[in-house]
This record gives C-alpha cells, sequence and structure tokens, in this order.
C-alpha cells in the first residue's frame, strides 16, 4: 500500500537489523525513485513511496547496508 519516508526508514531498519540514519536512507529513496525502482506520489504533504521492482529495491538495500 505505500509507505511515506519515515515508515521506510523503520521498514529498512527491520530488515537489515541496524539502525540507519535519515540522511543514510533518505538519499537512496531519491534515488531510486529517479530510477523509478520506487513510484513517488504526493499526498497532501507526505511523499508516498510505492514499490515498482521489489527485488531491485532489497538488492539494492542490503548492498548498501553492507557498505
Amino acid at each position: 500500500g505505500g509507505a511515506c519516508r519515515r515508515g521506510l526508514l523503520g521498514d529498512v531498519q527491520t530488515v537489515v537489523g541496524t539502525d540507519l540514519s535519515p540522511g543514510t536512507v533518505y538519499p537512496h529513496l531519491t534515488e531510486l525513485a529517479d530510477d523509478r525502482t520506487l513510484e513517488l506520489r504526493r499526498r497532501s504533504k507526505r511523499k508516498m513511496y510505492h514499490l515498482s521492482d521489489p527485488e531491485t529495491v532489497f538488492i539494492r538495500v542490503d548492498r548498501t547496508a553492507d557498505q
């Protein structure tokens, strides 16, 4: 159903098993939206992200977390 940035931050932290700063995660969300891996929809004051390609998102998040 999509998630806002803060919700995605929590989801990413759960998946990778560590706390990540918004400064680490948010730029990657922007990159994924630019690549159309995530679909960005603006709802009132929030940006909502929807997975266009879940497998690619997981691979990129996992790779970035390992760094």
